[in-house]
């Protein structure tokens, strides 16, 4: 069976590259597509409009189709009143019942992860975030399929996946994993449980796919991050994925819609659970080091950086930290070149000089990164609140 997996789509009916890509596509004649999400362009993004132009942009394509909502589907505050009817008014374009689900793809079991939550995060409103009823079903749907292969496809990668494709400025904002600051180890502890968790797509990043670890194997699963068609790109590169998928084994391509060159990226064998490289610019199959190129583990030789679960890494001016485990950059403690000096006190991390000293205490998850660009509706909220109970007491 061969499917095309699409990132981010952002679609732009006066972008040509989108024509282009639709003619690609129904000459490769794949079985099924999958879009990750982000459906509008610009101001278009997060309408009821976006969801009707990717739908018939998406079924002009002539084959069954699934599609999930990313961050950018539900940032419209002034069109819709909650997420919820975000949440309706996209399941109602795109005619299916919710925004999450599960398909046959054959030999395997697709599932759709969707993001659902913008107006109440408690970090940053464009984090990608599942809610606890969607994660409920999706660890029931896991445990109900044991015994078949399972594809998962979200907008943006779990926390342990170990692709690069992320750093600034996601990482830097705090939307570079699902659920950042909201239990961002829990995919990681699902996927101990499931291992026939085989493949998880995802998108989010704006990058093309042939970077260092835009694929990344992980105990059973491959990671693979997929580009985006339009004038979103971060790098100039426009891409999409191309999947052969049969008798256990997995051809995953990169189509390049600037040429229409098709190019095989791996080859991923699902019942001796290897990876071979074709491209080795992309895959990286090697256990990754907690720094990247250029980037220094901080801390005394003693400690190196480390407390609890954290590790403590200078990385482009920043002071990043590294889950210990799961070997992915969770957050940004801190932008200030100053803070390179570590030291910790109990569970608390000092950073800097006494003239410039950051304090900072673990977080409900046990991680000290900060989200500089938080909620402004929720941090809105309690300023108002805060007033009211000002004035409450000065009336006394």
């Amino acid at each position: 069976m061969r499917f095309a997996v699409l990132g981010d789509l952002h679609l732009d009916p006066d972008d040509a590259r989108f024509a282009r890509a639709s003619e690609q596509l129904r000459a490769l004649s794949p079985g099924r597509v999958i879009c990750l999400g982000d459906f509008g362009n610009g101001k278009a993004s997060g309408t009821r409009a976006s969801f009707e132009r990717a739908r018939c942009w998406l079924e002009a394509l002539d084959v069954p189709f699934e599609s999930l909502l990313g961050n950018h589907d539900l940032e419209r505050v002034e069109v819709f009143a909650s997420d919820d009817e975000v949440v309706r008014s996209y399941c109602d374009a795109m005619r299916i019942e919710k925004p999450y689900d599960s398909f046959d793809l054959g030999e395997a079991l697709g599932i759709t992860l969707s993001s659902t939550a913008f107006r109440n995060k408690r970090g940053y409103a464009h984090e990608v975030s599942i809610d606890e009823a969607q994660f409920a079903w999706f660890a029931d749907t896991l445990e109900r399929h044991r015994d078949r292969p399972v594809f998962v496809f979200s907008h943006a990668p779990p926390l342990g996946s170990r692709l690069r494709v992320l750093q600034h400025p996601h990482l830097r904002g705090g939307n570079a994993w699902l659920n950042q600051s909201n239990g961002p180890r829990r995919f990681s502890r699902l996927l101990e449980r499931h291992p026939q968790v085989r493949l998880w797509f995802s998108g989010h990043n704006h990058l093309g796919q042939d970077h260092p670890r835009a694929l990344s194997h992980v105990g059973r699963c491959l990671f693979v991050h997929t580009g985006v068609i339009g004038a979103q790109s971060r790098d100039g590169r426009h891409h999409s994925r191309l999947l052969d998928f049969e008798g256990g084994r997995v051809s995953i391509e990169t189509l390049d819609h600037t040429t229409g060159a098709q190019r095989v990226a791996a080859e991923f064998d699902l019942m001796a659970n290897t990876v071979t490289q074709h491209d080795v610019d992309e895959v990286e199959v090697a256990p990754p080091c907690f720094a990247a190129p250029g980037a220094e583990i901080l801390g005394s030789d003693s400690q190196r950086g480390s407390l609890g679960r954290s590790v403590m890494v200078e990385s482009q001016a920043m002071l990043v930290e590294f889950d210990r485990e799961l070997e992915d950059p969770v957050g940004v403690v801190s932008d200030n070149p100053r803070h390179r000096t570590l030291g910790f006190e109990g569970d608390q991390l000092v950073a800097g000089g006494a003239a410039n000293r950051l304090r900072v205490f673990p977080n409900d998850d046990g991680y000290y990164f900060a989200i500089p660009s938080r909620n402004r509706r929720l941090l809105g909220s309690a300023r108002i609140a805060l007033r009211a109970l000002a004035r409450r007491v000065l009336a006394r």
